[in-house]
Formats: C-alpha cells, sequence, structure tokens
C-alpha cells in the first residue's frame, strides 16, 4: 500500500491552515556536534541501496502558517515486495517557528508563506528548502529528519558491508549547503540507529543532505 496520498492529504492540510495530527518521530540516540566546514569531494554522502524504490514525490509546496504547526514529508514508492512506502526526509515547523521572511520583516500571528521542499540531487539524497532566506525563531527551530531505511548499507562504498559500515552510521551527520558549489557545513545532529534516522534542528533553508 502506498502512501504518496497521505503525504497530499498532509500538504492540503498545511494549505488550508489546518492543525496537523501526525507526530513527528522522536530519535532517541548519541548527538554529534557540528564539527566543520568540508569541501564536496571530501564528503561520503548516504545514498540510496540498489533495490530502494523511487522517489514517490520528488517537490512537494505546502503552505506554513504562524501559530500553526507544520508537518511535511517526502515519500518513497511502496516497494515491490508489498511493505509499505518509507519516507526519506521530513520537516516540521512548530507554532510559533515562524520569525523573519526573506525580506527580514517579521511574521505576525496568522501570516503564511509557502514552502517548497526538493529532492535536488537523487543520487546523493540532497534536498533543498524554499524560499531562501526565511529564518525561524532560534527558541523553536525548524527540525528536519532524515530516514535512511532504503539507504545503501555499503555506507562507504567499499564493495564490502561488514562492521565498519555499521559503525559509521553512528558518526554520520546532516549536513548544510548553502548553494551548489560552495563548502558544507555540519550541523549538530542526533542519530537514532534503531529508528534509522538523524535529526537536526534549522534556523533557515538551504540545502541538506546526510553524510560524514
Amino acid at each position: 500500500m502506498t502512501r504518496t496520498p497521505f503525504l497530499a492529504a498532509l500538504v492540503l492540510l498545511a494549505g488550508c491552515g489546518a492543525d496537523v495530527a501526525t507526530a513527528p518521530v522522536q530519535p532517541i540516540g548519541p548527538t554529534v556536534p557540528s564539527l566543520s566546514e568540508a569541501a564536496e569531494d571530501d564528503l561520503i554522502f548516504l545514498t540510496n541501496a540498489p533495490s530502494a524504490p523511487p522517489i514517490a514525490t520528488p517537490s512537494v509546496s505546502f503552505w506554513a502558517v504562524k501559530g500553526r504547526e507544520t508537518i511535511a514529508s517526502l515519500w518513497y514508492h511502496s516497494a515491490t515486495s508489498g511493505r509499505d512506502s518509507t519516507e526519506l526526509v521530513r520537516f516540521r515547523l512548530d507554532r510559533r517557528s515562524l520569525w523573519l521572511r526573506p525580506d527580514g520583516t517579521p511574521f505576525a500571528e496568522g501570516d503564511s508563506v509557502q514552502i517548497t521542499m526538493s529532492v535536488a540531487d537523487p543520487s546523493r539524497l540532497i534536498v533543498e528548502f524554499q524560499p531562501s532566506g526565511l529564518r525561524f525563531d532560534p527558541k523553536k527551530p525548524a527540525r528536519l529528519w532524515f530516514k535512511w531505511s532504503e539507504c545503501d548499507p555499503d555506507v562507504n562504498h567499499d564493495g564490502v558491508v561488514d562492521a565498519t559500515d555499521q559503525s559509521l552510521l553512528a558518526t554520520i551527520q546532516i549536513w548544510r549547503q548553502e548553494a551548489p558549489g560552495l563548502p558544507w557545513e555540519s550541523m549538530t545532529t542526533s542519530v537514532s540507529e534503531s529508528a534509522e534516522l538523524a535529526e537536526a534542528k534549522l534556523d533557515g533553508f538551504t540545502r541538506y543532505a546526510v553524510a560524514y
């Protein structure tokens, strides 16, 4: 059974300004602190497994409203084995997260903005958010989850799946890049190996991916 209709309903609720009841996943695991900047060629990105189903929706747009919780996700198609589809990314705004528009003006209660979440690079699972320059309240930042359920278990891409790959999962981080070609910056990341996800808090929009 595919969950693509669920995604459509979720986006519709956000666009109508309704509360979204679905609770985001809560990762429980170690936090990997933000470390440094890195050139793109120096990072190893998580990638889809050869058996992973295609991404069902490479881009979604939805309305976020100051004073309303908003949750949106990108999903894979359901697998040919018959099991349910899985999430690639989940994004959540608290009721108070919206803070400043790209032009620097603050959001008032009830103000809205259209957000677009897109897979900019399917080969490295780079996700891009628009509008650029949107800022979130530091006390109530946006939250971003990446799930690696459909990712290649050969994490280091050496052709062998072994204990090294498992140990590397504990060191992965969510990285941000302001624009293509610029260095990547590591973010403080919470990792849950049992739930197969990584979480980071966002103060604004740019490009994001999971790497080590």
